[in-house]
């Protein structure tokens, strides 16, 4: 039975002590929050040139003409050629392209073409953060696409 002289609630210091714990939790979190979103940026940047160049070699086999993915390593951007959509690299990522001496279109500019047959014009694209370093190789001959990380 409840009594009026009983009571069963929190003191002011309890209530200060939680709130200071609380507090430093909160302070320790966002940190670690930035590093995760970091990190999925970067896994999501090379999921959109794998994925990009996935659909340009499907659309050079099914539409029967060549068709490319231009990366651009100093503005950090990609793009299937004819697309208006440029995909973007986060800043913090340094970008490394590896081509045909035909398909270097500038200094920083690059390509990797797919031909009807599904062949490719092969190349690599290395994505670098830091201590994660991760490739995307697509094999001249055959047109696949593989993927190596660290």
């Amino acid at each position: 039975m409840w009594s009026a002289g009983n009571n069963s609630g929190f003191t002011l210091v309890e209530l200060l002590v939680v709130l200071a714990i609380l507090a430093l939790a909160l302070a320790v979190v966002p940190p670690s929050l930035t590093g995760a979103i970091d990190s999925a940026r970067f896994k999501s940047a090379q999921r959109d040139l794998v994925s990009a160049l996935r659909y340009t070699r499907s659309r050079a086999v099914n539409s029967q003409q060549a068709a490319s993915v231009e990366i651009n390593v100093k503005q950090g951007t990609m793009q299937v050629a004819g697309k208006q959509r440029t995909l973007p690299i986060p800043d913090d990522v340094a970008l490394t392209l590896v081509t045909a001496q035909r398909e270097q279109l500038s200094a920083f500019e690059g390509a990797i073409r797919f031909y009807p047959d599904g062949s490719s014009t092969g190349g690599q694209v290395r994505f670098s953060k830091d201590d994660q370093v991760w490739s995307i190789n697509v094999d001249w001959l055959t047109g696949r696409i593989s993927t190596t990380g660290q």
